[in-house]
């Protein structure tokens, strides 16, 4: 028995399955099966491009966030230490405003009681000495004035 005769076939990836010589399509398989290397070497480095500018914007997602809570930080400082500050020149203010009426009621206290003092001294003074030696003190006053 005889065998037919194989028909033609194209180029055949698997040798095995190829009834029909290898020498006409080595050279294409080897430069479809480079082609295709060299198209997966390509789609890895553009894979690796990706997740690497990947990488790169979530840190500088990170990066930016870091900055706008460290500037919301230093902008809440500014404004409690501004506050603060507000705080005590309010006090302050009140403080010298409390202590010139302590002063001015002590003054007035201080006033009303000398001339009670003085008030009381004077009627004293008139009982005690002589109405000749009183009118005389104060003429030679006047004159000493004069």
């Amino acid at each position: 028995m005889r065998r037919a005769p194989a028909k033609p076939v194209r180029a055949c990836i698997l040798r095995k399955w190829c009834p029909v010589s290898h020498v006409t399509f080595e050279a294409p398989l080897r430069a479809s099966h480079f082609s295709l290397r060299s198209s997966h070497s390509t789609l890895h480095a553009s894979h690796f491009a990706l997740h690497t500018s990947h990488c790169t914007l979530h840190t500088s997602h990170f990066t930016l966030h870091t900055s706008h809570f460290t500037l919301h930080t230093a902008l809440f400082a500014l404004h409690t230490s501004l506050h603060t500050a507000l705080l005590r020149l309010h006090t302050s203010h009140s403080t010298l405003h409390t202590s010139q009426s302590t002063l001015l009621t002590s003054h007035c206290f201080l006033h009303t009681h000398f001339l009670a003092i003085f008030m009381s001294s004077e009627r004293s003074l008139t009982f005690l000495i002589s109405p000749k030696l009183v009118s005389a003190h104060l003429g030679s006053s006047a004159r000493q004035k004069a």
